[in-house]
């Protein structure tokens, strides 16, 4: 025989409960995650920053013609496509 309506809703109330008295426990622990990664991740780009650092004294021509590099083909690139997108527009 089917239950009644009401004692599917006190059911389905204490099911509720119980999983809403576990949210707390869920969040906390998702925080403390969320921290512990984010701690991390400042500390590698803490380290990654005092690593480049290290790397410029050391090589600094090397770095500079790095930068002039990448500075001239970022430049190349960003023109060429500017250029070829005005290209396409006015051949339309």
């Amino acid at each position: 025989m089917p239950a009644s309506a009401t004692e599917m809703c006190k059911t389905q109330m204490v099911e509720a409960q119980e999983w809403l008295s576990h949210l707390p426990e869920n969040v906390s622990g998702v925080m403390d995650a969320t921290r512990r990664t984010l701690k991390r991740g400042i500390k590698s780009a803490e380290q990654l920053s005092d690593e480049a650092r290290h790397q410029v004294k050391r090589h600094p021509f090397k770095t500079a013609a790095m930068s002039l590099g990448a500075g001239i083909g970022v430049g190349l690139l960003v023109g060429w496509a500017a250029t070829r997108r005005r290209r396409s527009w006015l051949f339309r």
